[in-house]
């Protein structure tokens, strides 16, 4: 199997991979040692072990590449939310950011070219909202950002208004804080 890299151009090249074992001749051996009237069960479960190591050590290496060039992808993500309110003071206070779907139409188009792919799990405990965005390679090696924060009662919104938005803002912000964006 080859390796994949970008150039300043960002094309991608095959680089070869170094001569050794690899998953398949790993998988031979075991297949192999099966097959012997004498095979050890112990051995074959050592052998698993070892290729089961190597192949979330390729799944590690794959998922580092794509991600390195997921980040090489010109992106832009635009803050087309405006938000504003007075403080007690009297004073405006204006800004602009991206919600979570101008982040989304970004990254997971750009994410998916390179084997990638984010979800999030969210959980709701003593008053607490967790929200996990898990970064997946097509080979099988993930990531994980957590945040946690209570619902958000800032403005005039119900209970559960509270709960979405905040399960929202933790969305956005741990999908950018897993992405490096």
């Amino acid at each position: 199997m080859n390796a994949v890299t970008t150039t300043e151009a960002h094309e991608i090249q095959a680089l070869p991979r170094p001569a050794g074992p690899d998953s398949a001749s790993l998988m031979r051996i075991i297949e192999v040692s099966m097959s012997r009237q004498d095979f050890d069960i112990a051995k074959i479960s050592a052998l698993l072990e070892v290729k089961e190591r190597w192949d979330a050590g390729e799944a590690r290496k794959a998922y580092v590449l794509a991600m390195s060039l997921f980040k090489a992808e010109p992106m832009e993500i635009l803050k087309r939310k405006q938000v504003g309110y007075k403080t007690k003071d009297g004073d405006f206070v204006g800004y602009s950011h991206a919600e979570l779907s101008d982040i989304t139409e970004v990254v997971g188009p750009a994410m998916a070219k390179h084997g990638l792919s984010f979800r999030w799990d969210i959980r709701q405990e003593n008053g607490s909202i967790s929200v996990d965005c898990i970064v997946r390679h097509a080979q099988g090696h993930s990531e994980t950002v957590t945040m946690h924060a209570p619902p958000d009662a800032s403005g005039k919104k119900n209970a559960i208004q509270q709960v979405a938005s905040a399960v929202t803002y933790l969305s956005r912000y741990t999908l950018l804080a897993a992405t490096g964006m």
